[in-house]
């Protein structure tokens, strides 16, 4: 059994970056008799047909393979196992790099990350079929699934979300040498009319907590009179729901962040909250004023994984979800009210107090001051000022 092709790229695949660009030798695979080894990331798998059952089958081989007598040698043990040898496999049709492509993902993202995903690509393999070669689809190809998706009642919003997919898709495809163009990189997106991020005032804010907080109330109903009762499962949600608007309210934390809190992330004792998980990869410190404390010490008798939990023990950020759409659904006069609409109140508050923008986006959790500036929103009244100013 020998290895076809057996000219390595680079004699060291150490190293994180050589793991994800290098693999075996130069076609970026190791070709031996019964099979094929190749690279996702930092980690192996062997695709070769088992001799018994005729199926495809690709199996991981962990992190350990560093050179080519190594992937010899556990192919040489996969063969034992199957009983003989058995002929190279391709590994070149959609439906086969798209789950390739979630398993790397679900080591390297948030389970709600590649649950969307998963929803988009297997539409576009249902459109393509799942045993087209991943090479013969092109750019008519992807521009025809968005037009049929749009044609079927699809959002163009959402359509644009499932162009990125493709596109992040297709760039890690190339990436793992597993296609060799990009179809979807020349596709144009839907243009969309921006909404105008117009945040919600304090009094419809403040209102908008009542109302949620009313929910939880024995006897609540969804809509008026005549609506579904809320079960208590829906009132603990709508209480964990307009806790969370309470904390972004006093901290400008995003609600991602609050359904990822630790207990062990709180210092009641400093009055602080160490955000771990920010979006943009930066942990920072957040003080607590008196109402986020309140709310942090009322969550932590949950005595869960995460500071806010559901009633089922669950982190708490599919719930925040599910609540705010049927709660602004059923008071459409909150529909500002949301933790985005908050968040960008929480920046027109320190405006108006005079807080240096600098230290803003740092409580906020902005990497640029170019992004906290798409949080500013003046008033008339502040303009008119403005220009009185140069009068003077």
């Amino acid at each position: 059994m020998g290895i076809s092709n057996p000219q390595v790229a680079s004699s060291s695949l150490a190293g994180p970056t050589s793991l994800r660009r290098r693999f075996l030798n130069c076609d970026g695979k190791c070709d031996v008799s019964m099979g094929t080894v190749y690279a996702v990331g930092p980690r192996w798998y062997a695709n070769y047909v088992d001799p018994a059952s005729g199926e495809r089958v690709r199996r991981s081989m962990g992190r350990t393979i560093r050179t080519k007598a190594q992937a010899r040698a556990h192919l040489h043990v996969l063969e034992s196992v199957a009983g003989a040898p058995v002929g190279p496999v391709g590994f070149d049709t959609i439906g086969e790099v798209v789950e390739a492509f979630l398993t790397d993902k679900e080591e390297r993202r948030e389970a709600r990350t590649v649950r969307g995903y998963r929803l988009h690509l297997a539409s576009f393999t249902a459109h393509v079929g799942e045993d087209t070669p991943i090479n013969e689809v092109r750019r008519e190809h992807v521009a025809s699934f968005l037009r049929a998706r749009v044609a079927g009642g699809l959002s163009r919003v959402t359509a644009n979300k499932e162009l990125v997919t493709l596109r992040v898709f297709w760039r890690w495809a190339e990436r793992a040498d597993m296609a060799d163009a990009d179809p979807a990189r020349k596709v144009d997106a839907y243009s969309v009319r921006p909404t105008p991020r117009k945040p919600p005032t304090l009094e419809a804010f403040q209102a908008g907590l009542a109302d949620l907080r009313r929910m939880t109330l024995p006897g609540a109903r969804w809509t008026g009179k005549e609506g579904r009762l809320v079960s208590a499962v829906e009132a603990h949600a709508a209480d964990l729901y307009a806790d969370a608007l309470e904390l972004v309210s006093w901290t400008g934390v995003r609600i991602g962040e609050v359904a990822a809190l630790l207990p062990c992330e709180v210092d009641l004792g400093a009055g602080t909250i160490f955000i771990r998980a920010s979006e943009n990869k930066t942990p920072r410190i957040v003080p607590l004023a008196t109402g986020a404390r309140a709310v942090i010490e009322r969550r932590l008798l949950d005595n869960g994984a995460t500071v806010f939990v559901t009633s089922a023990g669950e982190n708490a950020l599919d719930s925040f979800a599910n609540t705010g759409k049927h709660w602004r659904a059923r008071s459409p006069q909150f529909a500002l009210v949301t933790p985005h609409g908050v968040r960008h109140l929480v920046n027109d508050r320190l405006r108006a107090a005079g807080v240096d923008p600098v230290i803003a986006a740092r409580l906020l959790g902005h990497k640029t001051i170019q992004m906290h500036g798409h949080y500013s929103h003046e008033s008339v009244e502040e303009l008119r000022e403005a220009v009185g100013r140069l009068q003077r």
